[in-house]
């Protein structure tokens, strides 16, 4: 039972660490190419990095209900065009009578 433990956590950590691996390499590449940038947001997050880490979270929630908003409106305008079909068909079919 403990090797299985222990062969489980290590996996785990494995999985972490090459999601943190690619993570680096990400942040590197724009420590990189956009310098003064990189320094803005490290001085923001060490003066007051639970604020930062909420307006992140923030922002991200506000993409997410965008998303989700132009997913309905997507769906609102498909279920809009399927209607006028069916009312075009509904008439197309009385003028025949």
């Amino acid at each position: 039972m403990a090797l299985a433990i222990s062969l489980w956590g290590n996996y785990s950590l494995l999985v972490n660490k090459s999601a943190l691996h690619d993570n680096d390499i990400k942040f590197r590449m724009v420590r990189q190419l956009m310098p003064e940038q990189t320094l803005f947001i490290d001085s923001l997050y060490y003066k007051n990095s639970d604020s930062l880490e909420m307006k992140v979270e923030e922002l991200e929630s506000r993409q997410i209900a965008i998303q989700v908003a132009s997913e309905a409106v997507k769906q609102k305008k498909e279920e809009a065009e399927k209607a006028d079909k069916e009312l075009r068909q509904l008439k197309k079919g009385n003028r025949m009578k």
